[in-house]
């Protein structure tokens, strides 16, 4: 499943409706991992696409009414760590250029209603 919800965000990742993100560099959001995707290397631009549709790859984790709203990217393994939290709900931390914390602009997923 893992694998095949990877290959389903890669395959959007050219066609889909991706909100904009903020950009915090060597910062993230600590202790609010609601969901780690670690199966190959991700760059920035999957892991949004994973984010905007995190509810269809992964509804136990983001059930309805509990979107991704924001991701740490991992970048010495390029890991997707994705949050319902963000940035005005949890402080970010610095970091020592381990991550960078994507937070997403207005709606996270604009072509699903959940």
């Amino acid at each position: 499943l893992l694998i095949a919800s990877a290959t389903l965000a890669s395959a959007r990742l050219a066609s889909a409706s991706v909100p904009r993100y903020r950009h915090s560099v060597h910062q993230s959001i600590i202790g609010y991992d609601t969901k780690i995707v670690s199966d190959e290397y991700y760059v920035a631009q999957q892991c949004m696409v994973m984010c905007c549709d995190a509810q269809n790859l992964y509804p136990a984790e983001f059930p309805a009414g509990s979107p991704c709203r924001s991701f740490d990217h991992r970048l010495n393994d390029g890991a997707c760590i994705l949050s319902t939290a963000d940035e005005t709900t949890q402080p970010l931390v610095s970091n020592t250029g381990t991550h960078d914390h994507y937070g997403a602009m207005g709606p996270t997923c604009p072509t699903y209603a959940h």
